[in-house]
């Protein structure tokens, strides 16, 4: 009976091997406009907007009130988006209406921000799980029929990024290595170097090279636990998509 359970993964493991190879590349990503959410109110016509973080971003800020009415706003609004988030499979169970309550609470939470210079601050280094991204793809740690719990492990004095998926409590991962250049204030370049797929800890897939293929990494919030970003590929010119998808993640 074990070795025919051994088997049955093997076998599922292999199958979901070819699609995970291209689950994290930038050409899987998809755009907000496929929320499809009704333009019924002003916060409704934002998620559905392709320009959502240039939106959110040209808003002016409360400057005006001190630091502690800012960080206990800023708590309240994190404690409302753990809890619409949960269960829902990093976005892929969420509904229209959690969409549009997720992207509304992303949107003041940015305001916010506490941390200048995102792409050089090291407070990005740790371990981060995902709770919510507008993607359906591997991004979102989907590997066929199954959604795995999906991490990033940064270290910026190596350079090192890696993002993984997780499925039966470890027994199938997949990781994506990866390395950045910081762009900008709040961006970088994130450059795509390999994916590894193991089984009980063993290389199916040995690190597979990805060419250089490249994404653009919008950082527009980061505190102690939480980030929120925006990623978007990039094409053979070196430019944007024009396809983006946003990504919040929790500290582990």
């Amino acid at each position: 009976m074990k070795l025919t359970s051994t088997l049955t993964v093997c076998g599922l493991t292999l199958s979901l091997a070819s699609s995970f190879t291209l689950a994290f590349v930038p050409s899987t990503l998809t755009s907000t406009k496929s929320l499809r959410i009704s333009p019924a109110s002003t916060t409704q016509r934002l998620a559905a907007s392709n320009n959502w973080l240039t939106n959110v971003l040209s808003r002016p800020s409360a400057s005006k009130k001190t630091p502690a009415i800012l960080a206990a706003e800023a708590a309240a609004l994190k404690q409302d988006l753990y809890a619409v988030a949960k269960n829902k499979d990093n976005g892929l169970k969420a509904s229209e209406a959690d969409k549009a309550q997720i992207l509304s609470l992303t949107s003041e939470l940015i305001k916010l921000n506490p941390t200048k210079n995102i792409a050089t601050s090291n407070k990005v280094d740790g371990t981060w799980r995902l709770i919510y991204t507008s993607t359906t793809g591997g991004s979102a740690g989907k590997l066929g029929p199954f959604v795995g719990e999906v991490l990033q492990q940064i270290d910026t004095a190596s350079g090192d990024y890696v993002n993984f998926v997780r499925l039966f409590g470890g027994l199938v991962e997949g990781a994506l290595v990866a390395t950045w250049e910081v762009k900008g204030a709040n961006e970088w370049k994130v450059i795509f170097q390999d994916i590894t797929f193991r089984l009980f800890g063993l290389p199916v897939v040995d690190k597979k090279p990805l060419n250089g293929q490249a994404g653009q990494w919008k950082l527009s919030y980061l505190d102690d636990d939480l980030r929120i970003l925006t990623a978007a590929g990039l094409t053979n010119e070196g430019k944007p998509a024009k396809v983006s998808n946003i990504y919040v993640l929790r500290r582990v």
